[in-house]
């Protein structure tokens, strides 16, 4: 008779998967692949009321005023007990905690950390102490967090993924047709339009005021077919886009999908219809860690041009239009690249094809990436349990909780892909 499998290890998170943001992406496409391996708990930062399905438990703030779970994630530890705990949002995240995890017992604590600035990294490093494992996206994340700090918590490199089937490659020009025509009906001088998007959220570090810089000089240049597709909020927490328009003279050239000053919430069959539609995706941040955006995009073999920050040149690695990172350079440096695509087709179509090669990188799938995750969190684990002799200090009671039966079991972890991963980027 074979052994009784052992019951799964229970993972606490603390961060986003009820809202529309580049966080809660995050979450949903490594934690639904982590749910048939760990016991996961979620501790939903930010809550913003949606109730978005997920296949493991969401606990919602019950505090008000308490967005990030100071007054209440302590005491659901203590009640939950889990094997580790990890962070899936912003570097501060842990750094609110971290009186907290200085005390923590024997659970590691592992997180997710985007370093968008390579100056950012003075700030953020304090942030880290009291971890013990930090992943970071790409390999100069890692080495700029490494040369700040003598010591502190091992640092991994494990890229994003993508959830490619909610984000399927197009067909060529008549699939951008239809697209166009679904959003825009009753727009018949769109349908051979060259189409720009940046669907960032309009934020200070996004630099939204640097993309209509760089598309106007597109249209000055005479290009008066091109549009620009703005998918964020009118003002948000960055610039006023429409009167920054008119002051650059291209407000009749620019279509914000937001009918007011909040980031748009749309669904996925949405944002399909708007990559299919836009022919280029821009983005002119002043740091990016890794771009959400840009991949979804991607895989509707469209062309991207992204800030030539450290990060994005190894993540994009000649697989999209590079700006320089000055404040002068960037809006001129997008002319230049937009004027390219729109006069040249065959390399339009070539940029096209090698960022959606990118995207489409099976290191990038979430099952790859996931699998290196189940690793390090394994790993971290059990150099825990090694530490506290059975590393069971709070297993007993807990793990007969009608737990057995994890279909993956506890038979050890899953090898990270062996596809190319992201280096130096």
């Amino acid at each position: 008779m074979a052994p009784p499998r052992r019951p799964r290890r229970r993972l606490l998170v603390v961060g986003e998967s009820q809202r529309y943001t580049g966080y809660a992406r995050h979450a949903a496409g490594l934690l639904g692949e982590l749910a048939d391996r760990w016991d996961i708990h979620q501790f939903e930062v930010r809550d913003g009321g949606q109730r978005i399905p997920r296949p493991w438990q969401v606990h919602r703030s019950q505090v008000e005023g308490d967005s990030y779970g100071l007054a209440q994630i302590p005491g659901l530890a203590d009640r939950l007990a889990p094997d580790a705990l990890l962070f899936l949002h912003d570097a501060f995240l842990p750094g609110l905690h971290a009186e907290w995890l200085a005390g923590r017992g024997g659970r590691p604590a592992v997180a997710a950390v985007q370093v968008e600035r390579s100056a950012d990294v003075v700030e953020i490093a304090p942030w880290l102490d009291g971890l013990d494992l930090v992943v970071v996206p790409h390999e100069p994340a890692r080495a700029a967090l490494a040369a700040t700090r003598g010591s502190g918590p091992a640092l991994h490199v494990v890229p994003h993924g993508l959830a490619t089937a909610g984000f399927p490659t197009a067909g060529p020009v008549q699939t951008r047709a239809g697209a166009r025509a679904r959003l825009w009906p009753g727009r018949p001088d769109l349908a051979s339009a060259f189409i720009v998007l940046n669907a960032n959220r309009n934020i200070g570090r996004k630099r939204i005021d640097r993309t209509l810089a760089g598309f106007a000089g597109l249209v000055r240049a005479g290009h008066q077919h091109a549009w620009l597709v703005l998918h964020m909020g009118r003002r948000d927490f960055g610039i006023d886009v429409i009167a920054t328009a008119r002051r650059l003279g291209v407000a009749d050239r620019v279509i914000c999908t937001a009918a007011d000053d909040n980031h748009p919430d749309v669904d996925d069959a949405t944002l399909r219809r708007l990559y299919c539609a836009a022919d280029v995706g821009v983005n002119t941040a002043d740091g990016e860690s890794w771009g959400f955006v840009a991949f979804e995009h991607a895989c509707a073999g469209a062309a991207q041009i992204v800030p030539g920050h450290a990060g994005q040149r190894a993540i994009w690695d000649g697989a999209a239009l590079m700006l320089p990172t000055g404040e002068d350079a960037m809006p001129a440096a997008l002319t230049r690249a937009l004027i390219r695509l729109a006069t040249e087709p065959a390399t339009l179509h070539e940029y096209g094809r090698r960022a959606s090669a990118r995207a489409l990188d099976p290191a990038l799938a979430w099952p790859t990436v996931a699998a290196a995750w189940d690793r390090l969190l394994r790993e971290a684990t059990d150099r825990r349990r090694t530490s506290t002799d059975s590393g069971c200090d709070h297993a007993g009671a807990r793990y007969q909780e009608n737990r057995a039966g994890d279909k993956n079991g506890d038979a050890g972890s899953l090898a990270p892909g062996t596809g190319r991963q992201p280096t130096g980027r």
